[in-house]
């Protein structure tokens, strides 16, 4: 490793890291956001690691922070970067795992949606492929953000949280009457926009 580096980082190591912070997101210093990550980059791979339970996508994760975090642009300077970081990293990991479990749940309910139709019309499994998936998926997500903010919160709640009418109406603040207006009128609305699909 050259003096170079070991020059390049000494710059550095006396500065705390909320100084270093605010002078990267000042001036976005490369060597600056070298060093920050370079101090923190094994404690988010390890966090990302607990969460995701895969070497892969903790991997994946901490790219997606770094660029997250160096193209983040704070309000005011932050405090404590170690807590903030933690919570950058923890919400990045929770949101990736709620996207899986929805991706997963929409997959659970289209396939059982398949097989009714499959069972009734055997014809259909030849002409069924992946691809035909994928475009209902992509329409149906599509249909589903047109839909008014309230049908489309329960609606997601509903079908791929699978939550209860009970559990939306304290989720959401909405009367239960309200939830089940909203699911039955977005219910209306996704078949309306998705024609025969």
């Amino acid at each position: 490793m050259s003096f170079w580096f070991f020059s390049r980082r000494l710059k550095f190591s006396g500065v705390s890291d909320e100084k270093l912070a605010e002078y990267f997101f000042r001036t976005r210093s490369r060597r600056s956001a070298e060093e920050l990550f370079s101090r923190y980059v094994h404690l988010l791979f390890g966090l990302c690691m607990k969460y995701l339970k895969d070497e892969e996508k903790a991997k994946d994760a901490v790219m997606q922070l770094t660029e997250k975090v160096i193209t983040y642009t704070p309000e005011k300077p932050i405090q404590n970067f170690k807590g903030w970081l933690y919570m950058v990293t923890r919400n990045h990991c929770l949101m990736q795992l709620r996207k899986e479990q929805v991706q997963s749940r929409y997959i659970q309910i289209k396939e059982m949606e398949l097989s009714e139709e499959i069972m009734e019309n055997p014809f259909l499994d030849s002409l069924i492929d992946e691809k035909e998936l994928e475009l209902r998926s992509e329409n149906l997500h599509a249909a589903i953000n047109k839909l008014s903010d309230e049908q489309k919160r329960c609606i997601e709640l509903f079908y791929f949280h699978g939550k209860s009418y009970a559990e939306i109406t304290e989720l959401t603040g909405f009367e239960m009457n309200a939830v089940k207006s909203y699911i039955q009128n977005g219910k209306r609305n996704l078949k309306n926009l998705l024609g025969h699909d």
